[in-house]
Parts: structure tokens; C-alpha cells; sequence
């Protein structure tokens, strides 16, 4: 996909790269490409990867055992490293961020 008139975008994502702790929020109308700047800007990254999206009127169940899932098969997880909630999941991940690279 070739981006048009994005150069502010795909430079503020690249700023994820760089070393450190970084968020960045992108935000916009429906399709308009905001995954596809994400994906495209990390697809040649080493980094481990989790894209979640968060789909209208879903359960919170459903998406804690969705995330867990993605996360678990993402960053190899072991058995007994439980995610049984949203607090679960950002313990893990800031745990995994303190050894390897990641990006959410």
C-alpha cells in the first residue's frame, strides 16, 4: 500500500523505534489507514509484535481470553504465566519489555 500525504504519521511512528519506552496513540475516522501505517512501519522490525484491536460491544471476557491467546503465542509464554485480566496482561508485558524489545 503507498501512503499519500502521511509523512507527519509514519514519522511520529517511527519514533517507536528508537530505544526506551515509548506510547504513541493514532486515532482517526474509519479507514483511513491508521492499521496499515502501524503495520507497514514494523513489519521489518526483530521486535516482537501484539496488535490488539478492540472490537465494538465485545465482551471484556471475551477479549482478556482473546489478548491471552495473541500474547501467549506472541511472546512464548509459559503455562503457570496466567492472564486472567487486563491487570494480568500489563504485568506480563511490562515484565517481558524489561528483557526484549516489544512493541504493542
Amino acid at each position: 500500500m503507498e501512503f499519500f500525504d502521511r509523512e507527519y504519521e509514519l514519522a511520529e511512528v517511527k519514533e517507536l523505534e528508537k530505544p526506551g519506552s515509548r506510547m504513541l496513540v493514532l486515532y482517526g475516522k474509519r479507514r483511513v489507514g491508521k492499521t496499515a501505517i502501524i503495520k507497514k512501519e514494523f513489519s521489518d522490525t526483530k521486535a516482537k509484535k501484539l496488535y490488539f484491536f478492540v472490537p465494538r460491544n465485545e465482551k471484556i471476557n471475551n477479549l482478556i481470553k482473546y489478548y491471552a491467546e495473541l500474547t501467549r503465542a506472541e511472546l512464548g509464554l509459559k503455562e503457570y504465566e496466567k492472564i486472567e485480566s487486563f491487570s494480568d496482561l500489563i504485568k506480563i508485558l511490562f515484565e517481558y519489555s524489561k528483557r526484549y524489545k516489544i512493541i504493542v
